[in-house]
């Protein structure tokens, strides 16, 4: 068996906790080489199979001390999250000296290593936002920008050594905790804002005074505003809406709010099918590309599975994404038979009860906005 070289930590706050279990699926499927997930919670109840449960109150800090430095905004959270990750070396115990930090917006699509010959990798963006580097320089005169290219991915490995180093030289110049000199150096005039990147921090760090303990490398990615492509040339995608209101929202078709939406013509684009009426989100651009040029999307996997199909009896479909392809299983079954779909991410069910309700096909799919996985939980 190979030596697992690193732990997984994933910070998981109040707005993420309806994506966790998603999240650690695509974990367990696609980070290659990790020992343990620890799940750093505002809530030590949560539960996760597989994973270790850190509350984030063993901290040396907690968020009512980022609040007392800070005043209260809305970005209290968001820095200390910050501070989260940059500690966990510190407040876990017995984690490996490397950890992966993943953000809990962020799924990885395909098998990805995150260390090569003792070495670890760094994905790059393309991100520049100044006060970043600002902060950086009131923390310490020696920390800087180092390439043209941003540290800002949305995940992270980090090294115990290198941040054992950073902390000891800002609390050596700041003569105060880490945690408080982190704070302390945001310009109050963008506090409120972005103030501070604790990933712009360790990459340019370790680039500019370990550039041979690591390679960077480019990794297929993209942010997301609500679509999860599984099936992409993507390594990873960040999807940054956190499902919002997922819990509370009806799964009946004939009570769906989106129903009682009206069209949104900035946000969408319609088309006519052959199989019927398809409103995508204008950043669909492949399927929609498909219908432009005259066919139907994954018309011929269908075909495909057609022979498999009994119209005699019910159809389970697991990812439904925005309905295409339950609309054509619909088109295969006898009357009396349904096609019962699964769609966890909530902007995609919208647009999944959209399509079914504007094909009048409510008695025939049956949406439900949850996921379903090999295990229970």
């Amino acid at each position: 068996m190979k030596k697992k070289l690193f732990d997984v930590v994933v910070p998981v706050g109040p707005n993420d906790v309806n994506l966790i279990k998603m999240h650690t699926a695509f974990i367990k499927m696609n980070v290659i080489g990790y020992r343990n997930i620890y799940l750093v919670c505002y809530d030590p109840n949560i539960t996760c199979d597989g994973c270790i449960i850190i509350d984030e109150n063993t901290f040396p800090y907690t968020l009512n001390d980022v609040i007392a430095l800070q005043g209260k905004t809305n970005r209290n959270n968001w820095y200390f999250q910050q501070l989260l990750k940059l500690y966990a070396w510190y407040a876990i115990p017995n984690i490996l000296d490397k950890y992966l930090v993943i953000d809990a917006d962020t799924f990885f699509l395909k098998p990805t290593t995150f260390i090569e010959d003792g070495k670890c990798l760094y994905c790059v963006g393309t991100e520049y936002h100044k006060p970043y580097f600002d902060h950086m320089s009131t923390l310490h005169e020696e920390f800087s920008k180092v390439i043209d290219r941003s540290g800002i991915c949305h995940h992270m490995i980090f090294e115990k050594r290198f941040l054992m180093e950073i902390i000891y030289f800002v609390e050596q110049k700041h003569r105060k905790y880490f945690f408080q000199a982190f704070l302390d150096s945001v310009n109050k005039d963008v506090v409120d804002g972005s103030g501070a990147s604790e990933y712009e921090l360790y990459f340019n760090y370790v680039l500019k005074f370990h550039k041979d303990a690591v390679k960077i490398r480019q990794l297929n990615w993209r942010n997301s505003t609500g679509i999860l492509p599984i099936r992409s040339e993507l390594d990873y995608v960040s999807v940054h809406y956190y499902l919002e209101n997922n819990t509370k929202e009806s799964v009946d078709t004939k009570e769906s709010v989106d129903t009682k939406e009206s069209v949104d013509t900035d946000k969408y684009d319609h088309y006519e099918t052959m199989y019927g009426k398809i409103t995508l989100y204008k950043n669909e651009k492949v399927i929609g590309k498909c219908f432009k040029n005259g066919n139907y999307w994954d018309e011929d996997v269908v075909r495909i599975l057609k022979p498999y199909i009994n119209p005699n009896a019910n159809l389970l479909e697991i990812g439904g994404h925005c309905g295409t392809s339950s609309i054509l299983y619909a088109s295969m079954l006898n009357r009396s038979n349904k096609v019962y779909v699964y769609e966890p991410q909530f902007n995609m069910y919208k647009l999944l009860v959209k399509n079914i309700n504007q094909n009048n096909l409510q008695d025939k799919i049956i949406p439900y906005n949850s996921g379903v996985f090999c295990y229970t939980g």
